[in-house]
């Protein structure tokens, strides 16, 4: 059977037809639902870690001060502004699907929900505007204008987000009744990657004189602490960076957590492997002296 769209053109009455065209047609035609098809398969951030991305100005970028780059420009860091090309928040949402329901998902894409936001370094790593989509459908949340609209609503019925700009989306007609939800992964059974242990006799003495002021003064260091422990990291189970390094925090606070030497804020973790593989587990010392202040258990 051959479906046909609309009428032959001829040689010399060319016309134009586009996938979007196509697609449309031929949902109408299966009777498809596209933006069900995306509900079923669309994988959002607990709101709890879009939360932990505050800045406390409004602000809950995963990686601040990072925003995609436009083709004419090109990447890395100038004047203070990280020009990404998506790999920013693709790293944040694997370590959050990693992290939060215990997955690695392959063939999936990163997609953010408000068009053009990932040129704002407020919203290219903002949790709430990123979902993953299969790769083979992604496309439906650039070109399907239900798609897009449902998915502005599941962002703010998720995370009461929206961009600052933009007044709160209006609930869709044929708004998706079902929506993919993950299981949430045991904590208990999660990140045991063991590190080897390092020997007690190596210094931990900035970080040990400093543990107790941090925890009092509600820093930085504390908050990279605390999450480290939510985790589940010990002295012997290790935790990703990637998973760690959530708002304020990147890389190189971590890494000036592993060391005593110069300016560095202490030995407070021990670490292995690099890249997205990077682990760290806290130093015997540290564990020890968080176990008898009842900071862990």
């Amino acid at each position: 059977m051959v479906v046909v769209y609309m009428q032959s053109p001829t040689y010399n009455n060319m016309i134009t037809i586009t996938g979007k065209e196509i697609q449309t047609a031929a949902g109408q035609k299966l009777n498809i639902d596209f933006a069900a098809l995306i509900a079923r398969c669309a994988i959002w951030a607990p709101r709890e870690v879009h939360e932990a991305c505050h800045d406390g100005h409004g602000v809950y970028a995963g990686v601040p001060n990072c925003r995609r780059k436009r083709h004419f420009e090109p990447r890395g860091e100038r004047d203070g502004i990280i020009y990404d090309d998506n790999s920013r928040p693709n790293a944040k949402m694997k370590a959050m699907v990693r992290n939060c329901y215990g997955v690695r998902l392959e063939d999936c894409t990163v997609c953010h929900v408000w068009p053009d936001t990932c040129y704002d370094v407020r919203y290219h790593t903002c949790f709430a505007n990123l979902v993953y989509i299969p790769a083979a459908i992604h496309s439906l949340t650039d070109y399907d204008e239900h798609v897009e609209a449902c998915l502005k609503y599941r962002a703010y019925e998720l995370f009461g987000w929206k961009p600052d700009e933009e007044e709160i989306p209006a609930k869709p007609e044929n708004y998706p009744a079902e929506w993919l939800e993950l299981p949430r992964c045991d904590k208990s059974q999660q990140n045991k990657q063991v590190l080897p242990k390092a020997s007690e006799d190596d210094s931990c003495a900035k970080a040990l004189s400093r543990l107790e002021g941090v925890y009092a003064d509600d820093s930085l260091i504390h908050g990279i602490i605390q999450r480290a422990l939510d985790l589940g990291c010990t002295d012997e189970n290790a935790v990703y960076v990637d998973d760690l390094t959530l708002g304020p925090v990147n890389r190189g606070h971590i890494s000036s957590m592993k060391t005593e030497r110069g300016n560095s804020y202490g030995r407070y973790f021990d670490g292995l492997g690099r890249g997205s593989e990077a682990r760290v587990c806290f130093a015997p010392r540290i564990w020890t002296r968080m176990k008898a202040l009842g900071w862990a258990k």
